[in-house]
């Protein structure tokens, strides 16, 4: 009809594009209409934008269709008809989105401002450092990542050291006191986790060194002293051997401690003492050189009295100790004896004094590790002036010869050089003793 006005309506979602004569209005109102007129509306759908910022460049923002990348400010935009439905995954090797998607659901309006945060993936390098048996860990070596990260081993001996995709580096374990074998490790262009980056620890150790001499010279080495330290010379000395020594033919020994070892260092040996007795050490940190011992074979006294029948002492008799290790002494005005023998030492005692035999006339011992005392002697003159193997009358007659002689050539039996009642005393004490 002239002049009516008609409008083309398009179903939810879809707007009008033009007629098919070319005619934009809607609705449109023909005059002077003096013919039928056919026209077709043209509608097209509804396009909504969805952008947003991904912090990066270089995302593709993967479910938008046409998969935008985002620009150098990490901006990204793309349109999509309405009622679209998808989720959306920025992507980018090596990186991680928070959120990592968005899902879109009858999109029927712009959606902008949708962002997302990137951030750089994260990889995993990771072992385990143990000690030599390739068993026990070493806890609390740091494991640094050029500076960039640091790890510290756990009770385990394990470590995690975080880096970020693309990484390069060098990876090193350190602890005061210790080796590692290998000493680093390098990494380029790491885009995944690592594991089994394992390195074994070695702890740093020190030698104690010295030399063991007899005290009496000085010079005398003295081989197969046991020299240990305390505790095995340390944690880790004490497991892989080397706190112990025995001192060779040149009485020399060393033996190692732990890095930061305190205690002692004993030398032993059966039947010796030593100066000093040990010595002690404190935090050790360097090699020690020149620990030398003096060394004293352990001895023992044996003592007695040896006195004639009326108890007076006799003096000058000599006392030997037969015997490798064996001395000896010569007794004083009471008759009193004290010689020295090695540890262990096994002999014979033997009194000897001219004019004189002695009862016992010698004493056994075996294998001596205690004093002994009161090894006494009873010593008899000679007082068989004949030399008949009897003392008697005849015997009598020689000192009755040279009674009160000061100059006797027998019979000073008392030996103050005088003949008189002290002798006749000495040999009553013998009268009629039979000794041959």
């Amino acid at each position: 009809t002239d002049g009516t006005a008609v409008t083309a309506v398009p179903n939810t979602g879809y707007h009008f594009v033009d007629w098919s004569d070319a005619s934009t209005d809607n609705p449109r109102t023909d005059t002077n209409v003096q013919a039928n007129i056919s026209v077709t509306a043209t509608f097209a759908i509804n396009q909504y934008v969805i952008s947003g910022n991904v912090g990066i460049a270089d995302v593709t923002m993967n479910g938008l269709p046409s998969s935008p990348v985002s620009d150098v400010n990490g901006d990204y935009t793309d349109t999509v008809d309405y009622g679209w439905s998808e989720t959306v995954t920025p992507t980018r090797t090596g990186y991680n989105f928070s959120p990592p998607e968005m899902v879109y659901s009858s999109v029927a309006e712009d959606h902008v401002g949708n962002d997302y945060v990137a951030a750089l993936n994260i990889y995993v390098i990771s072992g385990d450092i143990l000690e030599p048996d390739v068993n026990t860990p070493i806890e609390g070596v740091l494991v640094s990542a050029a500076n960039d990260v640091n790890s510290v081993t756990d009770v385990n001996g394990y470590y995690e050291l975080p880096v970020f995709h693309g990484w390069s580096g060098t990876v090193s374990p350190q602890k005061e006191g210790w080796t590692f074998e290998p000493n680093s490790d390098y990494f380029e262009n790491v885009v995944s986790d690592i594991n089994d980056v394992n390195y074994i620890g070695t702890m740093t150790t020190f030698t104690i060194s010295g030399y063991v001499v007899e005290d009496y010279d000085l010079v005398t080495a003295i081989n197969d002293v046991n020299v240990s330290a305390e505790n095995g010379g340390g944690y880790y000395t004490s497991r892989y051997g080397g706190g112990f020594d025995v001192t060779d033919i040149d009485g020399y020994y060393e033996i190692v401690v732990d890095y930061n070892f305190s205690g002692i260092v004993l030398p032993e040996k059966y039947a010796y003492g030593f100066e000093p007795e040990y010595r002690e050490y404190v935090d050790v940190t360097s090699d020690f050189n020149d620990q030398d011992y003096l060394g004293t074979l352990l001895t023992f006294s044996i003592s007695g009295h040896i006195c004639g029948p009326i108890g007076r002492g006799i003096r000058d008799v000599l006392v030997d100790a037969n015997g490798v290790g064996g001395g000896l002494d010569m007794t004083d005005s009471r008759g009193y004896y004290k010689l020295w023998v090695d540890y262990g030492w096994s002999g014979t005692i033997i009194p000897e004094k001219e004019g004189y035999h002695f009862d016992p006339n010698q004493d056994s011992f075996t294998n001596v590790l205690n004093d002994y005392i009161d090894m006494d002697y009873l010593g008899i003159r000679n007082a068989d002036f004949n030399a008949d193997g009897y003392i008697d009358e005849l015997d009598l007659q020689y000192l009755i010869d040279y009674w009160l002689s000061d100059d006797p050539p027998y019979g000073d039996l008392y030996e103050d050089g005088f003949m008189d009642f002290k002798d006749f005393a000495e040999f009553a004490d013998v009268w009629l003793i039979k000794y041959y």
